[in-house]
Parts: C-alpha cells; sequence; structure tokens
C-alpha cells in the first residue's frame, strides 16, 4: 500500500506540474490537462483517501488519519465525510432519509419514495451536469452546513476544529487550483480551469460512487424496519458490484468496483476484495441470497441511467419503496 500512495501522489503531483507548465505555453493546452489532472485527483480520492478514512490503507491509526487528511487538501472535511459517509451511508445504505448518497434536494429522483416533479422526466439526460457540479456543492455548501447547522453530536471544542479544518480545506483548494494557476496565467484563465477540473472530478467521482448502489437491482427502502435484519444480507440487497474483472480499474479507484466486499468489510484494504468476492459469491449462493453484479462499466451504466428513466417516468410515481427484493 505504501508503494501505491506513492505512485498515485507522484502520479497526481506529475499532471499538476504538466498543467501549469502547459497553461504557460498555451492556455488550450493547461484545459486538455485537466482531464488527466483530475482523473488523477479522483484516484487520490478514491484510491487512498477512501480506505484510509475506513482505517483500511494502513494498520497504524495515525497512518491513516495522515492519509484521510489528503481529502482536506483538496477542499472537503474530513469531519463531515466520516459522519457523512462512514457512519450514515454504510449504516443505512439506500434507507430513505438515512443515506446521505440519495440526497439531492429533489433534483433528482434516485428513490422510489422520493416525491415526483415533472422535470424528473428528464433527469436521465441532465443527471451528468449535476454529478459535475457535486464537487462545487461539497466544497462550498455542503461542508458550511454540517458546521454551522450542528449536524452532529460534537462537543465545543470538535466543533470549532470542525469549523477550522473545514476552512482550511476551502483555503487548500483554492490555493491549488486557482492561486498559483492565476499567478501563471491571470485570474480569468485560473478561474476558468478551477471550474473546469472540480467539474470532471465531480462527474467521475458521482458515476462512480451512484453505480454501485443506483442501478435498479440494489433494495432501496423506505425505513430502516423494512430493511434485512440480517447486516450481511442487508449489504447484500443494497449494493452492486461492476467490472470486477477489470485490475487496472480496481487499482486506480481502491476496489470501489468490489463494493459488496467493501461493504461487508469496509476496514480491510481493497487489495483483498478479490479474494474476498470468492468467498462471500459462495456464501451467497449457499444461502440463496442475491448477488448483485455488472459485467462491465458500461453495463452499470445502462443500468443506472434505466433506473432514473424509470423513476422519471410519470406513472412510476406510485413505484413501490423497495425496487429489488431485500431476500
Amino acid at each position: 500500500m505504501v508503494l501505491k500512495v506513492v505512485l498515485v501522489l507522484l502520479h497526481w503531483g506529475f499532471w499538476y506540474a504538466v498543467a501549469l507548465y502547459l497553461g504557460t505555453l498555451h492556455f488550450g493546452l493547461a484545459l486538455l490537462a485537466s482531464v488527466p489532472l483530475a482523473a488523477s485527483f479522483v484516484i487520490v480520492m478514491l484510491g487512498v483517501m477512501h480506505d484510509a478514512s475506513h482505517g483500511a490503507a494502513s494498520e497504524h491509526r495515525f497512518v491513516n488519519r495522515l492519509l484521510q487528511w489528503t481529502l482536506v487538501a483538496a477542499g472537503g472535511s474530513a469531519v463531515s465525510w466520516h459522519h457523512e459517509h462512514v457512519v450514515r451511508h454504510h449504516a443505512n445504505t439506500n434507507v430513505l432519509g438515512h443515506d446521505c448518497d440519495l440526497e439531492t434536494g429533489g433534483l433528482l429522483r434516485f428513490h422510489a419514495g422520493q416525491p415526483w416533479r415533472p422535470i424528473h422526466r428528464y433527469q436521465h439526460w441532465y443527471v451528468w451536469l449535476l454529478y459535475g457540479l457535486m464537487l462545487f456543492k461539497w466544497t462550498w455548501f455542503d461542508d458550511f452546513d454540517d458546521v454551522f447547522t450542528g449536524r452532529y453530536a460534537l462537543t465545543p471544542r470538535q466543533r470549532l476544529f470542525h469549523l477550522m479544518e473545514a476552512l482550511l480545506a476551502k483555503a487548500s483548494q483554492l490555493s491549488i487550483f486557482f492561486v498559483v494557476p492565476a499567478l501563471l496565467w491571470g485570474w480569468p484563465r485560473a478561474a476558468a480551469f478551477y471550474v473546469l477540473h472540480l467539474f470532471l472530478g465531480g462527474l467521475l467521482m458521482a458515476t462512480i460512487f451512484v453505480l454501485a448502489h443506483v442501478s435498479g437491482v440494489q433494495a432501496m427502502p423506505r425505513r430502516p424496519g423494512e430493511a434485512p435484519r440480517d447486516w450481511a444480507v442487508f449489504q447484500l440487497a443494497t449494493s452492486a458490484n461492476f467490472a470486477t474483472g477489470n485490475r487496472l480499474l480496481t487499482w486506480l479507484i481502491g476496489g470501489l468496483n468490489y463494493q459488496v466486499e467493501h461493504h461487508l468489510f469496509p476496514t480491510v484494504s481493497h487489495r483483498h476484495y478479490p479474494w474476498i468476492r470468492q468467498i462471500v459469491r459462495r456464501w451467497a449462493d449457499e444461502q440463496g441470497v442475491a448477488y448483485h453484479e455488472f459485467p462491465t462499466v458500461a453495463a452499470a451504466i445502462r443500468a443506472h441511467v434505466r433506473h432514473l428513466a424509470t423513476l422519471g417516468n410519470a406513472s412510476a410515481i406510485e413505484t413501490p419503496a423497495v425496487t429489488a427484493p431485500l431476500a
């Protein structure tokens, strides 16, 4: 894992330096470089930070916390991430009103229990624009909303730390992706680069996360009481794998294509997921429990689009609360 951390961070540093240099030659080249830079940014977040946030990147707690602070350097609050993702999402996967990943402010209808609006007829088309805006919302609204609404049960000292961490995160992101480029290229060009980079990064991250839980095959309970009491069965019912045969993808996104195994064993390094998958599949067959998996990324995307189109149809207003059997 140490080697991977070094390689991933060097890969990001390389594209960052390339983008800055190319921008001094021709701004169009910098915009082109923002594509691999955004991809390398996502690789850091998913291939390093995500494991660290679950305590799975290292056996040492200090190392995990240090690596998790790559999120802070990138502009996000590690405190908010812990409460929203590590705690809420993993404990209440796909449960309406409890899983924050289903919350879209009414712009998208992920869950059959969410209110239908006429605009949802077109959600499978405009969803990609909203995914691209995810990092802007996360950076400049969600974290501050968590801080100032006192969403979490924190002590006064912890709330102060949360605020300071959030401010540091925003200052770090602005410095890296806006101020430094502005000093080299000027403010207008730096602003365009900043927007494009965050848009591409948000598009990639959001897409990877939704494929695992919002693809039409996963169970989506309206309330905790509808979920299976058996925790392992609950995680199998609400998660799906995709492209597990693609080793490069697995390495790049930190095993998030093995979402079933990740939700069953979140504190285990993603390096072990391919081996664990064999055991989980055998157990699921023995228990008669559905094991959801898409053979490719394209297949998972198609399923996600079909799910959005189905829930966007006016005739789907009364769709049952659970779109897949809870087994």
